[in-house]
């Protein structure tokens, strides 16, 4: 069973494991974690403890795969394996682990002569009911439970036996899943929590329905320079892309600029995450950047190699399905060499066809009539009002020595307000939406245009060209559709 309660029972493993333990907690509690001996981490500990000692390297990665062998539901961030002249040994392992990261589970085993001894750290950020990791179909496994307070609400993502993902987030932080498995394979069970640092695995549960568990070994680390590991990373997705039945994608210069900076960020500032305290969001980062791109995601690792990062984003269902987006063109892939291994972040993004651009508001609306028509939805009217400040916000947006969403944002409101005293109309609060469109087929991505309450809009688009070259800076006001 995986379980997210702590192991009580053989807590520690070894003689003088009491002593370690007492050192390890002391030192969590220094960093600000309150943290418990877990006995699912002991056994992780003892098989690293053994693997090391059979001359085999684990990493992180290793150990965190080895933790689901033994029931354990969270993550695996950091370990150490040592002898008893490396008495410092966790407390570096520790000093890796990025301050974010909360650390509130560990296990430590020594051998039996106490001359060697491993210390594991973990994080559990969720708590469920037991779930089964081996079924016999057809078997039905449910999620019930929350995850941590940090977040405001989680995702399920369930990868499949055939390889493909399927996604669920929950409107709180309450989990209530349920999925019924009829064809025997491996299935991989991710719970993320999405909150101030952005989204955040939490979970990532194999699920055997009919097979067999794989080896736990792994194999040995190589050490890579950060181009070594780009070019490497870059094959090795491509390479899982064409199997998957899907076009590769092609280096960008500009992209990796951007992914670079983030991982060099990362590192700096000991974190992991989407969201950063000096460079905000993933949106933050391509915004500032000037890049031209229909659509992007973002995947971030922290491995001991290239092939170890790849494995633990294909691993993620919701990784995966960024690394076989079908719609992406091209990826900048930047990584940074840490003394713990290597921070990457993969950018990835669909360049458009500039024929596509489109040119105005008319057919910006007629785009977004067509695809409410496409789903079955009734077509809104134009209204004039939404349509005059939608215009007179694009244009200030156009116009703007610094143009961000805001500005147009502001001089929408500005226009809305002035339009109604001047026709001595009335308007209720309605929705405003900035994009720059680089094809129409980009407003598919936003749910708002898609709600079944929206009874009027209005389009306001202006045509920006510079450096990076043309695109159609659009606002789009909405009565009757619920803002997101």
């Amino acid at each position: 069973m995986y379980s997210t309660d702590a192991r009580s029972e053989d807590a520690v493993a070894g003689n003088g494991a009491g002593e370690l333990e007492a050192e390890v907690r002391a030192d969590l509690a220094k960093r600000g974690d309150q943290a418990i001996a877990d006995g699912a981490l002991t056994a992780t500990a003892s098989w690293v403890l053994r693997e090391v000692n059979q001359g085999r390297t684990v990493g992180a990665i290793g150990a965190d795969v080895a933790s689901r062998h033994f029931g354990f539901a969270g993550v695996v961030f950091s370990l150490a394996a040592y002898d008893s002249r490396q008495g410092q040994a966790f407390r570096e392992a520790l000093a890796q682990v990025p301050k974010n990261v909360p650390i509130n589970r560990f296990g430590v085993s020594k051998s039996p002569m106490g001359r060697s001894m491993a210390v594991v750290f973990g994080s559990m950020e969720l708590s469920l009911e037991p779930i089964s990791r081996f079924l016999e179909p057809p078997a039905t496994i449910k999620l019930q439970g929350e995850v941590a307070r940090r977040f405001a609400f989680a995702h399920v993502y369930l990868t499949k036996a055939d390889g493909t993902v399927e996604e669920q987030r929950m409107p709180s932080r309450k989990l209530e899943y349920s999925k019924t498995f009829a064809t025997p394979g491996r299935y991989k069970l991710e719970v993320m929590g999405d909150g101030p640092t952005g989204p955040v695995v939490i979970s990532n549960l194999p699920i055997h329905v009919g097979v067999a568990e794989l080896s736990l070994r792994e194999k040995v680390d190589k050490r890579f320079s950060p181009a070594e590991a780009e070019g490497r990373m870059l094959e090795v997705l491509n390479r899982t892309r064409v199997a998957a039945g899907l076009r590769p994608v092609l280096p960008d210069s500009e992209l990796r600029d951007v992914a670079l900076g983030h991982s060099n960020d990362m590192q700096d500032n000991r974190f992991v995450g989407h969201v950063s305290p000096s460079t905000g969001t993933p949106s933050d980062r391509v915004r500032r950047s000037g890049l031209l791109v229909a659509e992007f995601g973002e995947n971030i690792a922290l491995a001991d190699s290239p092939e170890k990062a790849h494995d633990g984003l294909m691993e993620s269902p919701g990784h995966r399905a960024i690394m076989l987006g079908a719609r992406f063109t091209h990826v900048g892939i930047g990584a940074a060499v840490a003394d713990r291994g290597l921070f990457v972040t993969m950018l990835f993004a669909r360049r458009a066809d500039p024929s596509k651009l489109p040119r105005d508001a008319a057919q910006v609306e007629s785009a977004i009539y067509a695809l409410r028509a496409a789903k079955g939805l009734s077509r809104p009217s134009i209204d004039p009002i939404y349509r005059t400040a939608a215009g007179r916000g694009a244009q200030a947006y156009v116009k703007a020595s610094k143009p961000t969403p805001e500005v147009a944002s502001s001089a929408t409101s500005a226009a809305i307000h002035s339009e109604v005293n001047r026709l001595r109309a009335s308007r209720p609060a309605a929705c405003t939406l900035f994009v720059e469109l680089l094809e129409v087929e980009q407003l598919e991505q936003d749910a708002t245009l898609l709600d079944a309450g929206l009874v009027k809009f209005g389009v306001g688009a202006q045509l920006r060209t510079d450096d990076k070259g043309a695109r159609l800076a659009t606002v789009i006001v909405l009565e009757g559709a619920r803002c997101r």
